[in-house]
């Protein structure tokens, strides 16, 4: 096949044409009989498709409908970018797909998008062999015996809009530039498109005049069966979702124009001198400039209308608009031109089915290739914005009613009247609108949506009562909805209110409550007051809400549940945490240790003390001195809390430790002071030692030392100092006494890890220097130092070393004694 030669379709559905335009006048094609003259056949002629036979009066607006998948698919991909031409003589229709200039698409005409259209299926019956000719003749190929047999069909199709070429007329100047348009007579100026399905009627149910496969049909599974050919979906046709739509745009019937003869008018006038015809081109330009402005400022006006929901009057402006636009495709009315906006005027202005369709149409002709699933969301989101009172359909009150009560939770506070309304109109359509599909999340999620919503839409409006009256009926249409295992006794119902109320009931009456429900209020305000930086915390506000969870206490003493048990100690935790927001920390501590010392009257104040820090977990009141008199042992308690908490900050410590001096000397409580021994002794020497304020945390640690029940002796002193600190153990500050110095040097020396030689020679020398200022323990190798500087050196892999530094102590004498302490000190040495 030569490059350039036109692939011919035979379109074997011509039937309504061949018969006219190939036979003399009206006589019957050989093999069949006349057509009668019945009323039969005068209802015939009065179909949308009986009508268009072949003949001189209609013969350029054939029918397609039997089309197979590979024409169709090969028609719509050319007239995706390009005008279809086609060559047209007699009863014989070509497509010449040739016919294009594949360097510049387009150049000689495209297709605008598809002009939706209300259309309603239409029918045609196949009784006899006269009929099939006189309506599908070509159709004898396929089933012209089985009707010569006696079998009879019927066939539906709905024409559901058209494309409309953005030429009104092509020229044969143009047209013959190009090599493969060679003998093209037409050109294809329109086309409807739609669904449609053909049957046998033995395989059909259904009473007469009632639609097979169209919308209400019942979709019975035999008559879905019956279908032996079809293009699209007819059920979808006229259907609201754009999935649907997408089946019913078959190209079902075609409108041809003749090639002008000639060149393009226009084209001519453009390169010709001041002629009369230049001169009215000119006029034209400058005619269109001037309507050009005019439509634009329609348009931006039409524009801020929209924006103030002046649907009305927007549709007036783009009206005018439309009147001055000649472009082909860019009015409103158009899906590709201005379509979006005109559905939403159409939309606001009370037309929302109608906006809801044109919508859909603009997103298709957008070209973007996004899902029916895309488009269909993208639709309901201009639906719910703007459809307001005008929603007639269940799915669009309902999108509208979410819409509503989102914008009052979450962006302009509303009154609790327009909340009331969209939670009544939601809730009435949510049973009668079911998702499309799993991507249809407004619709799967609308039941969470008006619950949680709709609770704080009425909690921002400022009625608190209103929204908790109304939250639990709310609550348990979105269990039933989701089919959720969720409890919804007094307090789980309450503590799930404050959480879809976000905080904006906090401190606020919310009407009578139960006990319970009161104790659920108090322990979720005072959690949100204390945790979310929306809410701001007060001492007036955490005062409040406490006393509202002590009094629900106060009349629940006798209920032994967890939920009460737990509650009053969830109280008491966030109590404090709000207190210690709002900047009280004398308020915040003695709150906490309150209800703890009340829960738990076993425990030290220690332990409620520390309980406090972990429940605060940080901030300032961590590591905050009580600033109020204190019994000797609570300021012990409290100053102990702040030292292990405030490790590392030397404005913490110097302050508690000081508490700790001027109070340990004068407590006489023996037990309570053995009961604490450990932690005077370790806290203040840990916080010093994180602030790096080594000689402070020896004072400190030395001083603790003298109120133990059994003080530790020098070289213990030293040791369990040297072992405990974790930053200051290489110290020999000139802060100590020879003593000190003696004690601090020997544990360095002992301690197990590795030093270098040089540090292990450094240590050892101070040792011998201070040695005179401590008496040993005879006979004891350990308070040595040449035993201490031995291990140091076997530490630091120094066997020769280490072998002669054991020697001069006092075991040295012990040869096998020597090499034991050698083989297990060295191991790794030389």
């Amino acid at each position: 096949m030569a490059p350039h030669a036109a692939r011919v379709i035979v379109l074997s559905s011509l039937a309504f044409s061949l018969l006219a335009a190939c036979g003399a006048g009206n006589q019957p094609v050989a093999g069949t009989t006349a057509p009668r003259e019945s009323g039969q056949s005068r209802l015939i002629e009065k179909t949308f498709a009986g009508k268009d036979r072949c003949n001189p009066q209609d013969h350029t607006r054939p029918f397609v409908i039997e089309w197979d998948g590979t024409d169709i698919s090969s028609f719509e991909s050319r007239a995706t970018t390009d005008i279809v031409f086609v060559r047209y003589e007699g009863c014989n229709l070509q497509v010449v797909d040739s016919c294009t200039n594949d360097d510049v698409r387009g150049s000689l005409g495209a297709y605008g998008p598809v002009d939706w259209t209300s259309g309603a299926v239409e029918k045609v019956d196949i009784l006899n062999e006269d009929e099939l000719y006189a309506k599908l003749p070509l159709g004898a190929n396929t089933i012209g015996a089985r009707v010569q047999g006696g079998e009879r069909f019927h066939m539906e199709y709905f024409v559901s809009g058209t494309r409309k070429a953005t030429r009104p007329a092509v020229y044969r100047g143009d047209v013959d530039k190009l090599r493969g348009c060679r003998g093209v007579t037409h050109y294809v100026y329109a086309y409807n498109v739609g669904a449609f399905a053909l049957g046998s009627f033995s395989r059909l149910e259904g009473s007469a005049g009632a639609t097979v496969w169209g919308i209400g049909a019942g979709g019975s599974k035999k008559n879905e069966n019956a279908i032996e050919k079809q293009g699209g979906v007819l059920g979808s046709c006229r259907g609201e979702s754009a999935s649907e739509v997408a089946t019913c745009k078959v190209p079902i019937r075609l409108a041809l124009r003749e090639i002008e003869p000639g060149d393009s008018p226009d084209a001519q006038a453009a390169v010709a001198p001041e002629t009369p015809d230049a001169l009215n081109l000119a006029g034209k330009i400058q005619q269109d400039n001037t309507r050009s402005r005019e439509a634009n400022e329609r348009l931006a006006s039409a524009q801020r209308k929209a924006n103030a929901r002046d649907g009305k009057g927007c549709l007036t402006e783009l009206d005018a608009f439309d009147r001055l636009e000649k472009r082909p495709g860019a009015q409103s009315t158009e899906a590709k031109g201005l379509g979006f906006l005109r559905a939403q005027c159409l939309m606001l202005a009370g037309q929302c089915s109608a906006g809801r369709e044109l919508s859909r149409r603009s997103m298709e002709a957008r070209g973007t290739g996004e899902s029916a699933s895309a488009i269909d969301r993208q639709v309901d989101g201009q639906v719910g914005m703007a459809c307001g009172t005008g929603a007639k359909e269940p799915r669009d009150q309902l999108l509208v009613a979410l819409h509503v009560l989102n914008e009052g939770a979450s962006r302009e506070r509303t009154t609790p009247k327009a909340c009331l309304a969209a939670i009544d109109s939601g809730s009435l359509a949510l049973p009668k609108v079911q998702p499309r599909d799993e991507e249809d999340r407004a619709v799967k999620g609308a039941a969470r949506t008006l619950a949680e919503y709709g609770t704080k839409c009425l909690a921002r409006a400022g009625d608190c009562p209103t929204a908790w009256k109304r939250f639990p009926t709310l609550q348990d249409q979105w269990i039933r909805a989701e089919n959720l295992q969720w409890r919804t006794e007094a307090a789980d119902r309450r503590s799930s209110f404050e959480s879809a109320t976000y905080g904006e009931c906090v401190g606020k009456d919310s009407g009578p409550l139960s006990p319970v429900e009161e104790l659920a209020l108090a322990d979720k305000q005072l959690d949100w007051a204390a945790s979310h930086s929306t809410t701001v915390a007060t001492v007036a506000l955490c005062k409040g809400l406490i006393a509202r969870g002590k009094r629900a206490l106060a009349s629940l003493r006798d209920d032994r549940s967890d939920y009460v048990k737990l509650g009053g100690r969830s109280v008491g935790k966030q109590g404090a945490l709000c207190l210690a927001k709002a900047g009280d920390c004398s308020q915040a501590r003695a709150h906490f240790i309150e209800q703890y010392r009340a829960e738990r009257p076993d425990r030290s104040m220690l332990d409620a003390e520390d309980a406090y820090a972990g429940a605060l977990g940080r901030g300032a009141c961590v590591t905050t001195l009580e600033a109020g008199k204190l019994p000797p042992a609570d300021a012990v308690a409290n100053a102990l809390r702040v030292l292990r908490e405030g490790r590392g900050e030397p404005k913490s410590c110097a302050p508690a430790w000081n508490v700790l001096k001027s109070t340990m000397p004068g407590m006489n409580d023996a037990a309570l002071r053995k009961k604490y021994e450990h932690e005077i002794h370790r806290r203040p020497l840990d916080c010093f030692d994180a602030a790096l304020d080594c000689n402070a945390a020896w004072t400190a640690y030395k001083t603790a030392n003298a109120w133990r029940s059994k003080p530790l002796d020098d070289r213990e002193l030293r040791a369990s100092f040297t072992s405990f600190a974790s930053k200051c153990v290489d110290t020999t500050a000139p802060g100590l006494s020879a003593a000190e110095q003696y004690w601090a040097a020997i544990s360095q020396l002992e301690r197990n890890e590795k030093k270098s030689k040089d540090k292990c020679r450094v240590l050892y020398q101070t040792a011998k220097r201070t040695s005179s200022a401590v008496t040993l323990r005879k006979g004891n190798s350990q308070d040595d130092p040449d035993y201490a500087y031995a291990t140091c050196l076997g530490r630091a892999g120094d066997c020769a070393g280490t072998r002669e530094a054991v020697l001069r102590s006092p075991g040295g004498r012990d040869a096998r004694w020597v090499e034991q302490f050698v083989t297990s000190t060295c191991k790794n040495g030389n």
